[in-house]
């Protein structure tokens, strides 16, 4: 929208010589080179230098008719974040090595075909399940380092035990600084970033402060007159108590009149725990192709059940339908036969209303019962990407 648009000084010329033919009879026609000609040009310019000044005061107001500097004026204005710098990816990427290896963010450095180099958040040591998932964050920034599932795929230097490493999901987050176009967007679309629902809301105010945070559930009372929140995080792990206790404090001030501090109190109408999971055993009998590595096959059988369980979009009570486990188990690569009276479960899952379900044991049995690979007792590792909403945390969210 542009309301004052600058004229040519000639359009200007002609505009005052009508008006001044249209008021009197003294004067028939201006000539080039006459006196009226030249004030006509004389006040042409002077109005033209007016339209631009005030064309540049409007562009302080209006997204669509500034650019530049003007763009981050009006930002400025209105509450509205600073343009956006140019930012890095992060991923994680799902680690196959013997149990016990160790990765040590200061020493091993992941990479992938496009040369881009990639550092660990934290040490990181395979567990008995034979596979791990551990956060990486690229070294540069631009929209370049958003790169596509199965790029990253080599470790330097290889750890004693490494056997392979890839992200199954694409990197989110890099992005070069903010056009004008993108920022003119922001800014006219800021007040949408309050239309959404309170728990979305809250995840964003919580990713502000714990990136490894993927859904909130909400328990309900818990008995306190609080209100039970629950956390399920990107890679399956729990907040530890202080974890917890700083998260609180941090979305303190975007909670609602109803679940914020009283003044002069110290408590908050609002209690973080962590998700309940809801423990899954699975037994099979299976013919494994000879030429594949059984812990291979073990752990890539169950990284398919774990994304068939997708933490993202499971709907609390939803069944676990035992045929799609037996289908997924049938058709992961490795694997020639798999009976089906010999698999359990056997029956459809039914699941608490408030808990994940998640693989616990896994007993992979050759077709005469005995155990080719085991890994049970312990809660397998997952990954899923959780969405960050930039606009909503750098502009709505900006002063918490």
């Amino acid at each position: 929208m542009t309301l004052i648009k600058p004229q040519s000084a000639e359009k200007l010329k002609e505009t005052w010589i009508k008006v001044l033919l249209s008021r009197t009879d003294g004067v028939t026609k201006v000539t080039d080179g006459s006196v009226l000609n030249g004030v006509a040009y004389a006040d042409a310019k002077l109005g033209q230098k007016a339209l631009k000044d005030v064309a540049l005061a409007q562009s302080h107001f209006y997204p669509d008719s500034a650019h530049g500097q003007y763009l981050d004026n009006i930002a400025a204005i209105y509450g509205i974040s600073a343009r956006f710098g140019a930012l890095g990816s992060s991923t994680y990427v799902r680690i196959n090595a013997l149990s016990g290896t160790a990765y040590l963010a200061a020493t091993h450095k992941f990479q992938g075909s496009n040369g881009i180099i990639w550092d660990l958040d934290a040490d990181t040591t395979v567990g008995a399940d034979g596979f791990t998932y551990a956060k990486v964050t690229s070294q540069t920034t631009g929209a370049n380092t958003a790169i596509a599932l199965g790029e990253i795929s080599k470790v330097a230097p290889i750890p004693v035990g490494h056997l392979n490493v890839v992200n199954e999901y694409l990197a989110s987050g890099g992005r070069d600084a903010e056009s004008d176009i993108d920022f003119r967007q922001r800014i006219k679309e800021a007040i949408n970033a309050l239309a959404r629902p309170t728990r979305s809301y809250l995840k964003q105010a919580m990713l502000k402060f714990q990136t490894n945070v993927l859904r909130v559930f909400n328990y309900g009372d818990n008995g306190l007159g609080q209100t039970k929140l629950a956390i399920a995080t990107v890679d399956g792990s729990d907040l530890s108590a202080g974890e917890l206790t700083t998260l609180t404090a941090n979305i303190t001030p975007w909670l609602s009149l109803a679940e914020e501090q009283p003044d002069g109190l110290s408590g908050v109408g609002v209690e973080l725990v962590n998700v309940e999971w809801e423990p899954i055993d699975i037994s099979f009998r299976a013919d494994v192709i000879a030429t594949y590595n059984a812990d291979d096959v073990r752990a890539n059988a169950q990284v398919r059940i774990n994304k068939y369980l997708d933490y993202r979009t499971w709907v609390g009570g939803d069944n676990v339908e035992w045929d799609d486990l037996l289908q997924i188990v049938k058709t992961t690569e490795g694997i020639r036969y798999v009976p089906d009276q010999y698999f359990y479960p056997n029956a459809d899952l039914s699941t608490n209303i408030l808990k994940l379900p998640r693989i616990r044991g896994f007993q992979m049995l050759d077709l005469n019962g005995n155990i080719i690979s085991n890994g049970s007792g312990t809660l397998n590792p997952v990954y899923y990407p959780t969405e960050a909403d930039f606009s909503l945390i750098s502009t709505v969210l900006a002063n918490l």
